[in-house]
């Protein structure tokens, strides 16, 4: 009898996970289409890269998908990884220049990449500026749950310990 009871709740939450997992597959395709346009419309190297991820490392390839579709749904995060992406582009570029460059072009080349690095830089802070920012609104809201939390002690304990000795009405669940 438990066996069988162990086996149906197995087979509910397989059924349940199955459906679940149904469901978020077309937001994970739609997630998947919007951050491929994003980067194949703005930084076409980095969808070649992706996609070259995506048949050699798909748990990679996944992963990134899902950290980027988070960006690509933020204006704020997507003008700062735009800044970001394009500055660092620019570096590595510029670099490459500088090495292969002698004599009065190597200096000239030298001057662009203190610029694009500059560039750089600033780039970086401003995604940092922005991860404080989200870190803060973050701890404003954890905040105010414990101050709620607090507030509402009395009654959150009273409500354990009716669940605890079995007062409870266990609609909780």
């Amino acid at each position: 009898m438990v066996k069988a009871m162990t086996l149906g709740l197995a087979l509910g939450l397989a059924a349940a996970t199955a459906r679940a997992e149904e469901a978020a597959a077309p937001a994970a395709a739609e997630e998947e289409t919007k951050v491929l346009t994003f980067l194949r419309e703005n930084r076409p190297e980095m969808a070649h890269h992706l996609e070259g991820a995506k048949r050699e490392r798909p748990d990679e390839y996944r992963r990134h998908i899902g950290e980027m579709a988070k960006m690509v749904g933020n204006p704020e995060m997507r003008e700062v990884f735009l800044k970001t992406s394009g500055a660092e582009a620019k570096v590595h570029k510029a670099a490459e220049a500088v090495r292969r460059a002698e004599g009065a072009e190597k200096d000239r080349l030298t001057k662009e990449l203190e610029a694009a690095l500059g560039d750089q830089f600033d780039a970086k802070l401003a995604q940092q500026e922005l991860q404080v920012k989200k870190m803060t609104e973050e701890i404003g809201k954890l905040k105010a749950r414990i101050e709620a939390r607090r507030a509402k002690k009395a009654q959150l304990v009273k409500k354990r310990l009716a669940d605890m000795t079995g007062e409870g009405d266990g609609m909780d669940w």
